[in-house]
């Protein structure tokens, strides 16, 4: 879907720069000039890899992880009161609905910490952020 209206802003972008150029060239030189306004090919390969490198980052990798894993390490009533919304160079972030529930989780912050590192190995998790969503 992003991809669908990235190509829509593309050729909208390219059908103003054409006008813009027509104008100022006329229509048969804008045709040329247009070129020298496009961006350059690229490998299909290069692109496949840049894709994968954000799809398939360590971050990404541990998130899903540790979203999978998440009720097991929790528990059932800690799993419904929050849930992982963030893992990010050890640091995970945890998303509750009311900020009294902040005030409630902060103290066992410490234990989910080392259940999380039990679980999914050690330093996986240095540091365990709440934040109302």
């Amino acid at each position: 879907m992003a991809f669908a209206r990235s190509k829509v802003r593309q050729l909208k972008r390219r059908r103003t720069t054409f006008r813009l150029l027509a104008d100022w060239y006329g229509e048969e030189r804008a045709e040329t000039e247009i070129a020298a306004h496009t961006s350059q090919p690229r490998a299909l390969g290069d692109i496949l890899h840049d894709i994968s490198d954000e799809i398939l980052s360590v971050d990404a990798a541990d998130f899903t992880k540790l979203e999978t894993e998440w009720a097991t390490i929790a528990g059932k009533t800690v799993a419904r009161l929050a849930k992982v919304v963030g893992c990010h160079d050890h640091v995970v972030v945890l998303g509750v609905r009311h900020s009294a529930m902040v005030t409630e989780l902060r103290p066992s912050l410490d234990l989910l910490k080392g259940k999380i590192n039990r679980v999914l190995g050690e330093n996986f998790c240095r540091e365990l952020k709440l934040t109302v969503i």
